[in-house]
């Protein structure tokens, strides 16, 4: 992967975000606090946010319920996303998850 984390996990998810009806309501980068940045999704239902920590050097996906955001899967590392060996079922894992809100009610 050459593209920052964040970029490349957020395409690597569009499609299944999209399938689920989600559309992105908010981004933010912060190339000066680290390169993190966030990204939020929403459907009728639900709101899934896509988060890059830079200074942990990791991904998060959470879902808002409540009013509150909680872990969905667990971290993606920047192992896990760069190098040669990128950790494809991890990613895999990711996209079920989104795809399970996405069926239901």
């Amino acid at each position: 992967m050459k593209s920052h984390p964040y970029a490349w996990l957020k395409i690597e998810l569009s499609e299944a975000f999209r399938g689920c009806g989600f559309i992105e309501t908010k981004e933010a980068l912060s190339p000066d606090d680290f390169g993190s940045a966030y990204s939020e999704w929403s459907n009728t239902r639900r709101e899934i946010r896509l988060i890059w920590d830079g200074k942990e050097g990791c991904a998060l996906l959470e879902l808002k319920q409540n009013g509150s955001w909680s872990v969905l899967v667990d971290a993606l590392t920047e192992a896990d996303l760069e190098g040669r060996e990128i950790d494809t079922h991890a990613v895999q894992l990711w996209k079920e998850a989104i795809l399970k809100l996405g069926q239901r009610a």
